[in-house]
């Protein structure tokens, strides 16, 4: 978003609230004594206590990426519902069933929401839904998570990860386990970080439009600034299946040629409504 700022007198404050509601109202409230032109949120938790701080402020804003269904106010955010369900459509296309989603908490809504994809991508196909699994934010923890449950079940043939934190928790795992990828399991990631193309074996990932969703932000934003009285605005920017060498076939399927370079699924461009 900074980089959109341009020649406009803008200076950016940012604060984390570490996901934690109380650290988050009381960094909104440090902000607001700045007297900001605008607010850009992405909030802790769906229940999103600072909310009520912002609407008493009459301060424009704009809610970014962890998006609920019933919000009124302006919101930007990747389709998370289709990123998850692209990604499921590509394991279920090479013949995997036994499938682990790997999410960090479904206490959010767009982990939900990719959650929500995944598993209609499964019943669409008439396959069971996907195991789900809510590993928290700890790496450390998570891959802890991901081997006891390897030593309690046979592990699944692909894991679909829904946050580079679960990414790299499951690299984690299935290093400590000697598990080879495709070979033994498949993984597709999120994000899309330069790392996870830097690798022997490259991750297919779930790329997420980073720079178009912070274009978005500030053009809606900056338009509130300037006055727009125009009812919320809600935009929606696709996600893209990147496809490399760590998905491939299930381990009952006959063996495929792996691609050699990346393949990309493009869906359709940004929806507003």
């Amino acid at each position: 978003m900074e980089q959109c700022l341009g020649p406009e007198a803008y200076e950016v404050i940012v604060a984390s609230s570490h996901g934690e509601e109380e650290v988050e109202k009381s960094r909104l409230k440090a902000i607001r004594a700045w007297r900001p032109a605008g607010l850009v949120v992405i909030p802790c938790s769906d229940h999103f206590p600072g909310r009520e701080l912002i609407e008493s402020s009459r301060t424009p804003c704009v809610i970014a990426d962890r998006v609920r269904d019933n919000l009124t106010a302006d919101t930007v955010s990747a389709d998370n519902q289709d990123a998850g369900a692209i990604g499921a459509r590509h394991l279920i296309d090479l013949g995997h069933r036994d499938i682990l989603i790997a999410a960090s908490s479904l206490s959010l809504a767009n982990i939900r929401q990719r959650c929500s994809g995944a598993a209609e991508a499964m019943r669409s196909r008439g396959l069971p839904e996907p195991a789900i699994v809510d590993f928290g934010f700890s790496i450390d923890e998570a891959s802890a998570m991901l081997s006891k449950r390897f030593d309690e079940n046979p592990p699944p043939t692909a894991i679909q990860a829904l946050t580079n934190f679960t990414t790299l928790s499951v690299l984690t795992a299935l290093a400590e386990r000697g598990l080879r990828m495709p070979h033994d399991i498949s993984l597709i990631g999120f994000d899309d970080y330069a790392w996870m193309r830097a690798r022997a074996t490259p991750l297919t990932a779930i790329f997420q439009p980073v720079r178009e969703m912070g274009r978005a932000v500030w053009e809606t934003l900056s338009a509130r600034i300037k006055g727009d009285l125009t009812t919320a605005k809600h935009v929606l920017l696709p996600c893209e299946l990147r496809v490399r060498a760590s998905t491939g076939p299930a381990r009952d399927q006959r063996p495929a040629t792996r691609p050699t370079k990346d393949a990309v699924s493009r869906p359709t461009g940004m929806a507003a409504c």
